[in-house]
């Protein structure tokens, strides 16, 4: 079963693609610079619970260049899910397609419920820009319920940390980890106000990694 963002993005996406006559596939990107650490986690606000428009001009979508989908238009509603507007943003660039911010709202309602990260496996796996996949998968989870819970650092740590072999603590990989490498199907990490789900899925025959973040289902 996939997770409430990234079943309305599979839909979503499925129906762009089949819209343009195929899917689209971004292009190699190019010779990347050094990766550094993003400092998006220091200035900015959590998505849920906060106003769409103030996510749009949050630094998390200004540092990674996200820009409004130009093939799903802005609170459109939710395909998967009655009752829901979902809005898109993706990257630009020299990452042009790689990456894909979802951001759910209730119809009529500009809070934000549900934010989802959709990332191409191939930018996590290659070594030339994997650092650059982490550092905006780390920077996604910083603006997730329950950025300091300790499961959540955690795994923000192996993103890093022991990608970079800073660390010297870095012994097996935990089970949300092990997703985001590819060896694992799915995993939840629950907090006290949320939670954080990441999820290994194919999206018109593209293999992807969701992240997604929202408020504990009641």
């Amino acid at each position: 079963m996939k997770t409430v963002v990234a079943a309305a993005a599979v839909t979503c996406l499925t129906l762009i693609a089949h819209a343009q006559g195929g899917a689209a596939s971004p292009a190699p990107p190019g010779k990347p610079a050094a990766a550094e650490s993003s400092t998006v986690a220091a200035a900015v606000m959590p998505f849920v619970g906060h106003k769409l428009s103030e996510a749009e001009s949050s630094e998390f979508v200004k540092f990674f260049h996200l820009a409004p989908s130009p093939n799903w238009p802005a609170n459109s509603p939710d395909p998967a899910y009655p009752g829901r507007t979902l809005t898109m943003y993706g990257s630009t660039g020299q990452f042009g397609g790689v990456a894909t911010l979802m951001l759910a709202t209730k119809s009529g309602d500009d809070e934000v419920i549900d934010a989802g990260l959709m990332v191409r496996r191939n930018f996590i796996d290659e070594p030339g820009t994997q650092m650059f996949a982490r550092d905006i998968a780390k920077s996604f989870l910083d603006v997730s319920p329950g950025a300091g819970d300790p499961g959540i650092r955690a795994l923000h740590h192996e993103l890093w940390e022991c990608a970079t072999h800073v660390a010297s603590d870095c012994g097996s990989p935990s089970i949300p980890y092990e997703v985001f490498l590819g060896q694992g199907a799915k995993a939840r990490i629950d907090v006290a106000d949320g939670y954080v789900m990441l999820q290994n899925a194919n999206v018109v025959g593209a293999p992807v990694l969701f992240i997604e973040g929202g408020r504990r289902s009641p």
